[in-house]
C-alpha cells in the first residue's frame, strides 16, 4: 500500500511541475494579446491622426483651387 501512495505522490509532483509549466506558458500568450491589443489601438490612433490631416489637406487643397479659379463652387 505504502508503495502505491508514493507512486500516486509522485505522479502528482509531475502534474504540479506540468501545471507550473502550463501556467507559465499561459501567462506569456496572455501578454502576447495584450501587446496585440495595445498594437491595434495605436494603429487606430495613428489612422485617426491621419484621417485629420488628410481632411485638413482637403480643405487646404479646395481653398487652393477656389484661389487660382480652378473651382468653380463659391
Amino acid at each position: 500500500m505504502l508503495r502505491y501512495l508514493r507512486k500516486l505522490d509522485e505522479g502528482q509532483d509531475a502534474i504540479r511541475a506540468e501545471l507550473g509549466d502550463v501556467k507559465a506558458r499561459l501567462t506569456k500568450i496572455e501578454t502576447a494579446v495584450v501587446d496585440m491589443r495595445r498594437d491595434v489601438v495605436n494603429i487606430h490612433v495613428d489612422l485617426v491622426r491621419l484621417d485629420h490631416r488628410l481632411d485638413g489637406m482637403d480643405e487646404r487643397m479646395a481653398r487652393m483651387e477656389r484661389r487660382l479659379m480652378l473651382r468653380e463652387d463659391a
